[in-house]
């Protein structure tokens, strides 16, 4: 009988739990099967799935957990920047002719560009990466200015948060290191702090995050703003039922796009 997508969700999720709670982050085939009630075939199945998206290595007969699945930028993984593109295309619906928009220095929020080429838009980004983008005539593209971070050429500091005071948007796309329910919104690096938060409080209509599911329920080492500050967040169906759920339980509206 055909498991409901539920069911399956919850199964990978508790084989992810299992892994990280093993003392050498490794389990075999049959001890996760053991311990799950489901049989061998079921776990390589999952195992299968679980490695394409990124969140463990495969071993001979055994699976090991990704000590640091999560990071930022693009990525050599096709799946990953398929599911980045669905959620930056999701993303641009929300803008209009003519607004003003803020983009930080995520790769997804960036991404969105690509589906605003038919807009008339003035973009105010501290992402040196966008001088990549195709050219659109009918929008205006302001960098803040600032100091450069590599590796993601984002740009951060006085100069940046001086410049930054200038504007106000209608919509912000920001993307992050993670998110989750109690900490709010979070990134790996401490220089982008302060241009993010002033990114939001200038943003006067829609807040959103875009967020792929292995950011979904995971805790940066820096705090960037409470989920109270979110207008939208948009994800894909991998990330965990029971973390979206409580999101939506603080009034954030969430869009899972179908993978």
């Amino acid at each position: 009988m055909k498991q409901s997508k539920e069911v399956v969700e919850e199964r990978r999720y508790n084989i992810l739990q299992l892994l990280q709670a093993s003392p050498d982050l490794v389990l075999s085939v049959n001890q996760l099967a053991k311990r799950l009630a489901v049989s061998p075939m079921t776990i390589r199945r999952d195992l299968t799935e679980l490695e394409t998206m990124g969140k463990i290595n495969r071993l001979h007969g055994k699976a090991k957990i990704l000590e640091k699945p999560h990071f930022e930028g693009n990525t050599n993984n096709e799946h990953i920047e398929a599911i980045k593109y669905k959620i930056a295309k999701q993303a641009s619906s929300y803008v209009e002719n003519n607004m003003t928009l803020f983009v930080n220095s995520s790769s997804t929020a960036l991404m969105t560009l690509n589906h605003l080429i038919d807009k008339s838009l003035v973009v105010v980004t501290n992402n040196a990466h966008v001088i990549d983008m195709k050219n659109n005539p009918n929008t205006s593209v302001i960098l803040t200015g600032g100091e450069i971070r590599f590796p993601k050429e984002a740009l951060v500091g006085d100069l940046a948060l001086a410049s930054l005071m200038n504007f106000q948007a209608d919509v912000l796309v920001l993307g992050c290191s993670g998110i989750s329910p109690e900490r709010g919104i979070s990134t790996v690096n401490i220089h982008e702090l302060a241009v993010n938060a002033l990114f939001i409080q200038n943003t006067t209509k829609k807040v959103i995050v875009v967020a792929d599911y292995r950011k979904i329920g995971y805790d940066a080492n820096f705090f960037v703003a409470p989920t109270d500050v979110i207008d939208i967040l948009i994800t894909d169906s991998y990330a965990n039922p029971a973390i979206i759920e409580r999101f939506e339980q603080q009034g954030i509206q969430v869009i899972q796009l179908p993978i």
